[in-house]
Parts: structure tokens; sequence; C-alpha cells
């Protein structure tokens, strides 16, 4: 079930997928949030440091091969304390769950409902993270992308 709460911390993943991601396709981000409402932390799809963002994330191969996750970079980032739920702007794929579930904290993700041409690229592998998501009791709420709209 989500509230005005999961909407704020959703735009709020938008917003950091529109400041950081360099990804020309797609940008993602993401927020998590621990048990206490000032243990935040931000992630967003890019290159890790040392590599560059330039012409090489055109190549979708290559950008496959190389940039991490909103959610992994999320989880990296939430330094001294446990994240309890996730909020992120699209759907985690099958190896973000895997991440996800490995952090051993999160309880719970929201994400938007996968959409257009994302979805038909990561139909699988989303489905797979939800099998995941279900065996291991982390509860997912979808809310419609619409949510992200001004």
């Amino acid at each position: 079930m989500t509230d005005a709460r999961d909407f704020k911390h959703l735009r709020l993943a938008q917003a950091v997928a529109d400041i950081y991601s360099k990804d020309p396709s797609t940008k993602v981000g993401a927020v998590v949030l621990g048990e206490h409402v000032n243990q935040l932390a931000i992630g967003f799809n890019g290159l890790p440091p040392g590599l560059a963002d330039d012409h090489r994330l055109q190549d979708r191969a290559w950008k496959y091969a190389h940039v991490r996750h909103a959610e992994a970079n999320a989880l990296s980032n939430a330094i001294g304390f446990q994240p309890v739920t996730l909020y992120v702007t699209h759907h985690p794929c099958q190896q973000c769950a895997l991440a996800i579930l490995a952090a051993r904290t999160v309880r719970r993700v929201v994400t938007c409902s996968p959409a257009g041409a994302f979805a038909e690229r990561w139909t699988d592998s989303t489905l797979a993270a939800r099998e995941i998501f279900n065996e291991a009791k982390i509860e997912i709420s979808l809310v419609h992308p619409e949510c992200l709209k001004p």
C-alpha cells in the first residue's frame, strides 16, 4: 500500500535520476531509507568512479557491461545505517533484486509499474525479480508511472 510519503520519495528518486544520470536512453534514480527519517541515501544508474561519461554510453552493449544500476549505488551509499525501504523509478531487474536481498535489511521496494520500451526490454528480468521478492518476503509496491510527472 502506497501513501503520500511513498510518492514524495519516488519523486525524489526521479529528481536524482534527472540530475545525476548520464544514461542517454533511461535515467534511473533510487532512494533508500533506514528506520529513522534522517537515514537516507541516493543512487542513480551510471558508471563507477574512474570511468568517463562519454560517447561509449551510446553503445548499448558497452553501457550494459559497465553501468551500475541505481539500486546497487543507493545501497552502497547507505553508510552508517541499514536500508529498510528502497524507492526506485524503474522496476528492479533480477540482478538488482538479488543485490537488494543480499543487503539483508530491505523489507520493502516501491517502484513504478514497468511501461513502454522499458517494459518490453526488461520483462523477463522484472518478472524474475518479483519472484525473488516474493520468495524472500520482500514487499513490492507498484505505482503507476504517471505519479512521477509534476
